[in-house]
């Protein structure tokens, strides 16, 4: 090998057996994430040979009474905090449909091409039909059943609570279901209590729906009664009968 003359290639060979160590495939951070707890759980150094400082998420006089007791790892089981994660579980899904996430999914049934935009909350035993739109930060809570081509608006609260102890009601037999037609259109922040709702019913923004709705009509939240000459569609002020 000519190493003094750079236009000449490079190179060496060998002969005989090599020991190539057993490299495990993982994801690094992943890795560095599980080192990091083993570190706070056993009290133990790691490898960069700094402190984790996961300490500051929690309450300051927590840390310092463990660390006057002589036991600074004490402070990591403190101050338990119990998660629950957002998401999507057991619900059946019709075909095509669409979820926007973040949202909160659970036992439900949502029929085909329904849209649920995010922040929705969708609660078990609720049944949302076919072609339906329901916009972001809506909740739906259990019982509560709403038609094909229905449409949602934004902050829609669906009730079926209504506080007959003097509180929230600790037994299920007490809820009480709410049930939608078909092509029923809902305002945003509307409060919809248990009631049934007839088909093709349009609800304007803010009205507070406390009674059935037999008859198709369009009710808007006002201050006075509908004009005599108003068509079979009233106009009706916060919907109470």
């Amino acid at each position: 090998m000519d190493f003094d003359n750079p236009r000449i290639p490079q190179f060496n060979y060998r002969t005989g057996d090599i020991l190539i160590p057993e490299v495990k495939f993982a994801e690094p951070l992943r890795v560095e994430a599980e080192h990091f707890a083993d570190c706070i759980r056993n009290s133990r150094e790691p490898l960069t040979g700094h402190t984790p400082r996961a300490d500051r998420r929690f309450d300051p006089r927590a840390r310092a009474t463990a660390q006057r007791r002589g036991r600074p790892s004490e402070f990591f089981r403190m101050n338990p905090v119990i998660r629950r994660t957002v998401g999507i579980v057991d619900v059946k899904f019709g075909a095509n449909v669409t979820v926007i996430e973040p949202t909160n999914l659970y036992g439900c049934d949502i029929g085909d091409e329904t849209f649920i935009g995010p922040f929705v909350e969708i609660q078990k035993g609720a049944k949302i039909g076919k072609r339906c739109r329901i916009q972001s930060h809506s909740f739906i809570c259990d019982l509560v059943t709403i038609g094909d081509d229905c449409f949602i608006s934004h902050g829609a609260m669906f009730i079926n609570d209504l506080f007959v102890t003097g509180g929230p009601a600790g037994k299920p037999e007490l809820w009480r279901q709410t049930k939608l037609g078909n092509r029923v259109s809902v305002g945003t922040n509307a409060t919809i209590l248990p009631v049934t709702i007839c088909d093709q019913v349009v609800i304007g923004a803010g009205a507070v729906v406390t009674k059935d709705i037999v008859e198709s009509r369009h009710l808007r939240r006002q201050s006075r009664p509908p004009p005599p000459s108003a068509s079979s569609r009233a106009v009706a002020s916060t919907y109470g009968g």
